[in-house]
């Protein structure tokens, strides 16, 4: 139902909500970012496996909330969903700043369980509120908002690293104070439910598991990132400090390139940048390993972070298309894309902790996006509602 939101209230009030939830975006990436600069001080001492768990308490947490997100919604309002996510989300960042050992994973998993919900309800609000023809668009300003937030994320981490993780709860709080401001918004307005089989059915289509293949392979590889590019770069010899700007310059990159993939998207190019980004992946993954240089193994690793954020933009656009044509409410493409991202980056996160080389690791990487670059190559369909025809919408 796009637009709903838009016909019940004015350009005012849906740029509030954009703003609204790009700075809701912001915040939950910017503390999800806080981990790199931290993982080698947390888990020293300790396996890769714990290392990896610590990362992983997150998609855990929103693989748990990617259901009870519907229900709260439907039931309670999405302004409910997204307010009571932060206060989670706030509760699991205290927890992880106050204590260590398993309490780590144990608040990273209230991270994830809390962020999950506001982050679905803020993008599904996000979506529902714009036309067909400038969702590319959207799309793309709320993953600028989200590369922002991971421009900070590492700074903040390493602020952490060098004090206390007390400083961690500072932005929380803020996180809470934002979704408060979706109480005076018009209310989301839901479409008809919709059966398993109804839903089942417009994932079945070529487009539809085209949208959830792609969603898993960037997945993966932003996890296997995530816990694996931190180590391999320390034991290259980066700091803790070094390693927070390694990923602040990636997510800076990512901030200016994600609103322009979204108007790529827009006219129509949905194909040739999902190429793009998959290939580029495929080769910086299999140059990691052989880079006997820190200066290139880090210029790898921004190719390689850059690649995924830019790929998330027509994943998400192919998503909401999905459920688009089968008049299917825009919260239960989050939900379905929630379970499909946690599930991945968990697995991700262990492959990562399991991983003893940086062969073995880039390998299996590269393996995927190759798979995944082979499928959008041969795949003959267009996206699904192409530029001529949101126009026309």
């Amino acid at each position: 139902m796009p637009g709903a939101f838009a016909n019940v209230a004015g350009r005012s009030e849906a740029a509030g909500l954009l703003a609204c939830a790009s700075l809701l975006l912001f915040l939950l990436s910017m503390q999800f970012g806080t981990i790199s600069p931290l993982l080698p001080q947390l888990s020293e001492g300790r396996s890769h496996i714990f290392a990896a768990l610590v990362v992983g308490g997150h998609p855990i947490g929103s693989l748990v909330a990617a259901l009870p997100m519907v229900v709260v919604a439907r039931r309670y309002g999405m302004h409910v969903c997204a307010i009571v996510g932060a206060a989670v989300f706030a509760a699991g960042v205290v927890l992880f700043a106050g204590l260590d050992g398993w309490w780590l994973v144990a608040g990273r998993f209230g991270i994830g369980f809390g962020g999950g919900l506001a982050w679905q309800a803020a993008f599904a609000w996000s979506i529902s509120a714009t036309e067909l023809p400038r969702r590319g668009r959207t799309i793309g300003l709320l993953w600028a908002a989200i590369a922002l937030g991971g421009i900070f994320g590492p700074q903040l981490g390493a602020l952490a690293a060098a004090t206390s993780r007390w400083v961690l709860v500072v932005p929380a709080i803020l996180t809470v104070v934002a979704a408060l401001y979706l109480v005076v918004v018009p209310r989301y307005v839901f479409a008809e439910s919709a059966s398993v089989r109804r839903v089942v059915a417009a994932f079945r289509t070529r487009t539809g598991v085209g949208a959830i293949g792609l969603q898993a392979v960037l997945a993966f590889g932003f996890m296997l990132l995530s816990t694996f590019a931190p180590l391999t770069l320390s034991d290259r010899g980066l700091s803790a400090t070094e390693l927070g700007a390694v990923f602040t310059v990636a997510a800076l990159i990512a901030a200016v390139a994600n609103p322009y993939s979204g108007r790529i998207v827009d006219r129509g190019k949905l194909r040739a940048l999902v190429v793009g980004a998959l290939a580029t992946m495929v080769g910086a993954a299999l140059a990691l390993p052989m880079l006997q240089s820190t200066a290139l193994a880090v210029t790898a690793v921004l190719v390689m972070l850059t690649a995924n954020s830019v790929g998330n933009v027509p994943t998400g656009v192919l998503m909401a298309g999905v459920v688009e044509r089968e008049q299917i409410d825009q919260s239960l493409n989050l939900a379905i894309g929630s379970l499909l991202w946690a599930s991945s980056a968990l697995i991700g996160a262990l492959a990562a902790g399991a991983f003893a080389s940086e062969w073995a690791a880039m390998t299996v990487l590269a393996l995927l996006n190759a798979a995944a670059l082979v499928a959008a190559l041969l795949w003959r369909s267009a996206p699904p509602v192409p530029a001529g025809e949101q126009s026309a919408a």
